[in-house]
């Protein structure tokens, strides 16, 4: 608004004419502008899930902020530039012959030296309306070689952040004693403690598990330490290198960059078969470690399965006999003992050497109304390793596999093991599929793309609702693939991945780029409807419109760069 204000005036109008011109001159497209850039970034404002909750506050910014400036340039910005730009003079002020006439206003105006870079890029775009073919050509192999140049870019949802610190865990067998998980983490830590990038370890061991906390020197790689340390800890039974510090236990799938959820009816012993399949499979794809699951055979324990017809006909209920082996095995509160005002519980209970084995407890004696009779005329008695734990998701058994990725793109190592499963016979009534951050990475990708496309859609709205027209919106549009060119290149000649703050960019990118277009498009059919024939018409649109265009880009670019040296 400010430079066709300013423009305006070096045509020699006084302030107050000129800001009225000026303002008047570019309201359909300021307009337009704003309500395009509202347009691209309300659907991701209003996007679900993780993509909404990082989007939703700047999208809102964004809004609101444009909103504003539209309110802005048709008030605040006319009434300053009329009062505090003074009257420029120029050889043959345009005042001198200023017309009513709006179109004979516009071909002056079109007649005038647009100056030295005007001029040049007016000459440009006369020659590339003269040589279509070439132009359209050129075009063409620019945007195949970005279609080249993005396929080889890697995706991921969030940049990789070194935070100098991370964690090692490991678990024992089941039954380890705590003395034995002690000696590994010892000797672990010495190892860890050795390594000249390391600043400080903090170890916790317990009958379970170990794990290390571990942060280094200022400056120190994480990834290279990693690198040098996962080698020499081979010896420690399911080692787990997790990017951040742990928490909780060291063998919790939650953290690992590749998560898979197996769910079934079935129990998670039967699933086992798959379980195992799937882990071996995931070890043959490249940069894959750290491979685990949450499935574990925990303690040995009995389990006692009861005859139901058998108990019927002796008149006995599951709880009846579940009561009767508790007490012998747990104990049943016999009295209470009172001494020096105290009271104590006594229980009273097999001798542990009489509880202990299957044997032992099918002899457990179930008392009825005749008698007694033996456990294992009642129930079947068996010692099996339980699980540690039992995970449910949508009323189905659940059991989570889980891995960390090495030298690779969690994106495409995803891609790749999605392949490997496709391929993979699984049962009917198993359920395999990505779990975690994979799952939240997957949703937050669709979300987005979901959210461009109707970003593209409102902003086509908008336009044909400005222009009156259902074909110049495209015209205007055709310019968004071709602003990705420059920043896939970019992406590619760093060896950066295109994550979620490089979507952002881009969506940046379309706004800025459809607000360019509609400057130019805007100010051509002015042109042609005061007379001016098409080509001549588009040459002059945008010679005059140069100025602004490379004041709000060079604007942008130069605000972007210090994030981009960071």
């Amino acid at each position: 608004m400010r430079e066709n204000i300013f423009r305006q005036m070096e045509r020699g109008l006084t302030p107050r004419m000129a800001s009225s011109r000026g303002t008047a001159q570019v309201a359909l497209s300021v307009i337009a502008m704003s309500l395009t850039i509202i347009a691209v970034f309300l659907p991701v404002t209003f996007s679900g899930g993780i993509t909404g909750i990082i989007f939703s506050s700047f999208g809102v910014t964004v809004a609101s902020a444009m909103a504003i400036s539209l309110v802005e340039a048709f008030t605040l910005a006319p009434m300053l530039s009329a009062y505090f730009f003074k009257q420029k003079k120029v050889d043959n002020p345009a005042a001198s012959h200023a017309t009513e006439d709006e179109h004979e206003e516009l071909l002056d105006e079109a007649n005038e030296d647009p100056g030295l870079m005007g001029r040049v890029y007016q000459r440009l775009l006369e020659w590339s309306l003269r040589h279509r073919i070439v132009v359209v050509g050129i075009t063409v192999g620019v945007l195949v070689l970005s279609v080249v140049v993005a396929s080889g870019l890697k995706f991921s949802f969030f940049p990789e952040q070194d935070t100098g610190e991370f964690a090692i865990g490991f678990s024992p067998p089941p039954g380890t004693a705590l003395v034995e998980t002690d000696k590994l983490a010892r000797q672990a830590e010495a190892i860890i403690g050795a390594d000249p990038d390391v600043r400080a370890v903090l170890t916790n061991v317990s009958d379970a598990n170990g794990s290390f906390a571990i942060r280094l020197h200022e400056g120190a790689s994480t990834k290279e330490v990693q690198d040098r340390i996962r080698p020499q800890l081979n010896f420690l039974p399911t080692l787990v290198l997790a990017s951040q510090t742990v928490q909780g236990t060291s063998t919790d799938i939650s953290g690992r960059d590749i998560q898979l959820s197996v769910q079934s009816t079935r129990s998670p012993a039967e699933l086992l078969p798959i379980l195992q399949q799937l882990q071996t499979d995931a070890g043959t794809v490249e940069g894959l470690v750290d491979i685990d699951s949450t499935f574990k055979p925990g303690k040995a324990e009995l389990q006692i399965h009861i005859d139901p017809s058998r108990a019927g006909d002796l008149g006995y209920t599951n709880q009846d006999i579940a009561s009767s082996v508790r007490a012998m095995v747990s104990g049943e509160r016999a009295t209470t003992f009172r001494q020096n005002g105290e009271d104590t519980d006594i229980f009273v209970r097999l001798q542990p050497g009489d509880r202990t084995s299957v044997e032992q407890v099918q002899q457990i004696s179930v008392p009825t109304s005749s008698g007694s009779v033996p456990l294992a005329s009642l129930a079947r008695v068996e010692l099996t390793a339980g699980p540690t734990t039992i995970r449910r998701y949508d009323r189905l058994n659940q059991v989570l596999i889980g891995a960390n990725v090495v030298g690779r793109n969690v994106t495409e190592v995803q891609t790749e093991m999605q392949a490997a499963l496709d391929r993979y016979a699984i049962p009917d009534d198993v359920q395999v599929t990505f779990a975690g951050f994979a799952a939240t990475q997957n949703e937050g990708f669709t979300t987005l793309l979901i959210a461009m496309a109707l970003s593209v859609l409102f902003v086509y709205m908008v336009l044909a609702s400005q222009f009156g027209s259902f074909t110049q919106p495209f015209v205007i549009m055709m310019a968004m693939p071709f602003s990705f060119i420059g920043a896939f290149l970019a992406l590619r000649m760093r060896g950066l991945d295109l994550d979620i703050i490089g979507m952002i960019g881009l969506i940046m990118l379309l706004g800025l780029v459809v607000k360019n277009s509609i400057l130019m498009v805007d100010f051509a059919n002015r042109l042609r409807t005061a007379g001016m024939e098409k080509h001549p018409a588009l040459a002059v649109a945008g010679a005059v419109r140069l100025r602004p265009i490379l004041m709000t880009t060079i604007a942008l670019v130069a605000g972007s760069i210090p994030s981009a040296i960071g």
